[in-house]
């Protein structure tokens, strides 16, 4: 039965393959160019790690999340061996000096591994940051949760402290692997799932047979599921005032892989990215119970992580020339070879929603940032993130 399943696995696999391959080849034949790069000046806020969500506090800082997603996720090292936690930065964007957040009292026995963040206001000086946390290690046994974290802001001495409030543990048998968070009220937020496989209990780094077998197998059926259309990612509520089913997926969101997600409270709307499709879902909130898909926005690049700016009124998207580009950085990642010269196109995209959504600004480099997670602005200055390149890389107009 096992050896059934694993064959009908490879033979699906076979199939998807030689699909991947042909939409590979017209994905490739898409021609790139750099797009208002000559206008930019640019440098790094040297950090020496990759980082993913960015998010302004206080128009005075940045809150950012390492991540390392090829020791959780390609290596699964953390399975046989100690993955030290990830962390928390904040970056002073005046002097570009930055520091490690403490989170106090935070539980010693849990892995950190945060990915998407998203800050609630409860007053002037006190806020809640809720953290996706990878909460997986070797000795751990541990599942996707979300961190809930005080945050309070000293006036006197610009003083920024973190505590450790609560977790909520997702149940492992309906969730994927959880990406992205934007927080309506208090303890009442959306979440994006994306891929789950290959499944993190097997991998081509374990000796096991049995791994190595059902890390191949679900390798397989990842592929699969890409090519032939089969949609496992959603979004989900989580509302903590339901007594009974605290968390539902919101209906028309299932995707081939859902990333950014951002709140937009004046017109009460969700955006969702959806990479693999190359769009914007745009959801209507009318109740806390009652979310419907309102409208699709094309995306000419791949989408990331997206932030909505509520003062400026506009949608920040990090954005990659092609999805097959993300296949050759992590070859060339996991062989230990040089990506350097590679010509990976990434950037930013800026939308107007009252303007129709229509496309506000737009700027492509090639090879100045490798595939950029997210971005945002503040001031005159746009800040971009990447898991392949360390550091933040900050531009403005010359």
């Amino acid at each position: 039965m096992k050896f059934g399943i694993l064959f009908i696995s490879i033979g699906i696999g076979i199939i998807s393959y030689m699909l991947y391959n042909i939409n590979k080849y017209m994905e490739n034949s898409l021609e790139l160019r750099e797009l208002n790069s000559i206008n930019k000046n640019c440098h790094l806020i040297n950090i020496q790690t990759t980082m993913n969500y960015l998010i302004p506090f206080k128009e005075k800082y940045l809150i950012a999340s390492e991540y390392k997603p090829f020791d959780l996720y390609e290596f699964h090292s953390y399975l046989n061996n100690k993955v030290y936690n990830d962390i928390l930065y904040l970056i002073d964007i005046k002097t570009e000096k930055y520091v490690v957040i403490k989170i106090n009292d935070f539980p010693g026995n849990v892995p950190f591994h945060p990915h998407g963040l998203s800050l609630y206001k409860k007053s002037e000086n006190e806020y809640i940051l809720y953290v996706i946390n990878h909460a997986v290690d070797y000795n751990y046994e541990g599942r996707e949760r979300i961190e809930k974290i005080n945050v309070f802001y000293n006036n006197k001495d610009k003083e920024v402290k973190m505590y450790y409030d609560s977790s909520i543990t997702l149940p492992n048998e309906y969730f994927l692997r959880v990406d992205s968070i934007t927080v309506i009220n208090e303890d009442v937020f959306y979440f994006t799932t994306n891929t789950p496989l290959p499944s993190p209990r097997g991998s081509d780094e374990l000796s096991d047979l049995k791994s190595k077998m059902l890390y191949y197998a679900s390798s397989l059926i990842k592929l699969s599921m890409t090519m032939l259309n089969i949609k496992q990612c959603k979004v989900y509520l989580y509302n903590n005032k339901n007594t009974f089913n605290k968390i539902s997926a919101v209906s028309q969101s299932e995707s081939l892989l859902n990333k950014g997600i951002a709140f937009d409270r004046r017109r009460n709307l969700l955006y969702v990215m959806r990479s693999m499709e190359k769009e914007l879902n745009i959801y209507k909130i009318n109740n806390e119970e009652d979310t419907q898909l309102y409208k699709t926005i094309p995306i000419l690049y791949v989408g990331n992580n997206i932030y909505y700016d509520e003062d400026k009124d506009l949608l920040y998207i990090g954005i990659n020339g092609k999805m097959n580009e993300f296949d050759s950085l992590v070859y060339s990642y996991k062989k230990n070879k040089n990506f350097e010269n590679l010509g990976i196109f990434s950037g930013y995209e800026i939308i107007d929603p009252k303007n129709n959504y229509s496309i506000n600004e737009l700027t492509l480099f090639k090879n100045e940032f490798k595939w950029v997670s997210s971005s945002i602005q503040i001031n005159d200055k746009n800040y971009m993130s990447s898991i392949f390149t360390k550091g933040i890389n900050v531009c403005s107009n010359n």
